[in-house]
């Protein structure tokens, strides 16, 4: 492979990097890897080869249109085209400037040196071309042929190896037959072995046959088995029927079990139906229960209240439109009738009040009643009936917390669904809160 050498005049600057270029060996081109400058543009082609990257030999593929070399729009610079570890180009651009110097290269196997003229995005952009590809002296020799036995050695010579090199070695032998016992060896013999080399054993011989119990045993015969040889085995015998309460047996017959043998099981009988306060009980009865059995159930007895407490107080703040409370909520049973109560704990801007409603789903219903003060910015009642989805006023005082109480009956319509409290301030420009403490309650009719 030969270099480009190209004349050029004095105003080249030689820096630091050429320096380390030229005394750095473990940074070499092997092979190849010629850089050709697009006629029309910016851009190079590197061609493939092998270099050895910091003492490595690595192989390049061929890149078209690697890079775009850049061009400043005001002054010229220089840039270098390397080749790092992976085999892929890299460019580095200089600062562009009147009188340029050259940049700090990155680690990499040099390929060109270039000068990049300003404001030309054409090849004619790139002034100087120097090609600085510098060739390893190293070419590679054939290797040493091997021996089994061979011990391992970092060697003398001073020629790299091909990434396709083969050692010789010695012609294989015949390997030796085999017999039972057979004593693992290392052997002695320097000639390698064939990787299909199959080693001679002797015939094998009909396999005994097994009964329950048979002890193991490592064998004294000297003949092999096949790998599809078959043990004979005892004929089965019907297996025993069980019932609940048998204890484990190993059992004492010496016929085998097939592996879809099924032992019987007696009848199961109907399950005993369970009263409320039953205690848990094993049992007595030796009859299965079979998966899908179901016990009798008394009607269901009615049911006590359920408490929703708020365990945090919650705030609104210039919200006029109704919200749903994070707490004072529950789903509703479809057909079910509900005996609900409630106490919220208020405090507020008297300016802005406080506005609640029940919401249920669907053709649901609520008629109920509500208890409290009526001191605010609005004219409102100290309590009255308290309708489904229509919202209630209460006034607030100023820096005074505020007790409500209320109570209805809750219908679900067929399909249930959700019951909830909602709130917020009535009038714009204060804030509403429901305090910590506030609570409702839910008991089941029917």
């Amino acid at each position: 492979m030969a270099l480009t050498l190209q004349s050029q005049d004095a105003s080249e600057p030689f820096s630091d990097t050429d320096y380390e270029l030229l005394g750095n060996p473990t940074y070499r081109v092997v092979s190849g890897c010629a850089v050709t400058y697009d006629a029309s543009n910016l851009t190079v082609d590197v061609a493939a080869g092998v270099i050895k990257h910091n003492g490595s030999f690595v192989t390049v593929a061929e890149q078209l249109n690697a890079v775009t070399i850049v061009v400043d729009g005001s002054n010229p610079r220089w840039s270098y085209l390397t080749l790092n570890g992976s085999g892929a180009v890299v460019l580095t651009s200089g600062t562009a400037a009147a009188v340029p110097v050259k940049p700090e290269a990155p680690e990499g196997v040099f390929l060109a040196m270039l000068r990049v003229v300003n404001g030309d995005t054409t090849a004619n952009g790139i002034a100087v071309k120097l090609d600085k590809r510098i060739l390893s002296d190293v070419t590679g020799v054939s290797p040493q042929a091997t021996a089994i036995g061979d011990s391992q050695t970092l060697g003398t010579g001073d020629q790299a190896a091909r990434e396709d090199h083969v050692h010789g070695s010695a012609a294989p032998g015949t390997p030796d037959a085999l017999a039972i016992p057979q004593t693992g060896a290392t052997g002695s013999a320097t000639a390698p072995a064939r990787a299909d080399h199959v080693h001679g054993i002797g015939t094998p011989a009909a396999p005994t046959t097994h009964s329950i119990p048979t002890t193991a045993a490592a064998g004294s015969s000297g003949d092999f088995a096949r790998r599809d040889h078959a043990h004979g085995q005892t004929a089965p015998a019907t297996p025993n029927v069980i019932q609940i309460g048998d204890s484990a047996a190993v059992g004492v017959g010496t016929d085998a079990a097939r592996e879809d043998h099924e032992h019987g099981l007696v009848a199961p009988s109907t399950p005993t139906t369970q009263a409320f306060g039953d205690s848990a009980a094993t049992g007595s009865g030796t009859d299965p229960a079979r998966e899908d059995h179901v016990h009798g159930m008394p009607a269901a007895p009615a049911t006590g209240a359920t408490m929703l407490y708020k365990a945090a107080s919650e705030e609104f703040y210039n919200v006029t439109t109704i919200q749903d409370d994070d707490d004072l909520t529950f789903t509703m049973v479809a057909n079910k009738n509900y005996l609900i109560s409630g106490v919220l704990l208020l405090f507020g801007d008297t300016a802005s009040d406080f506005k609640m409603e029940i919401s249920v789903p669907g053709s649901s219903t609520w008629d109920g009643l509500w208890d409290g003060i009526g001191t605010g910015a609005s004219t409102v009642s100290t309590g009255g009936t308290f309708p489904e989805n229509s919202s209630v006023l209460i006034g607030l005082i100023l820096d005074f917390r505020v007790g409500v109480a209320f109570r209805g009956i809750a219908k679900a319509d067929s399909s249930g669904g959700t019951f909830v409290l909602k709130w917020a301030s009535n009038t714009s420009g204060g804030s509403a809160r429901v305090d910590i403490g506030s609570n409702m309650s839910y008991q089941l009719l029917n």
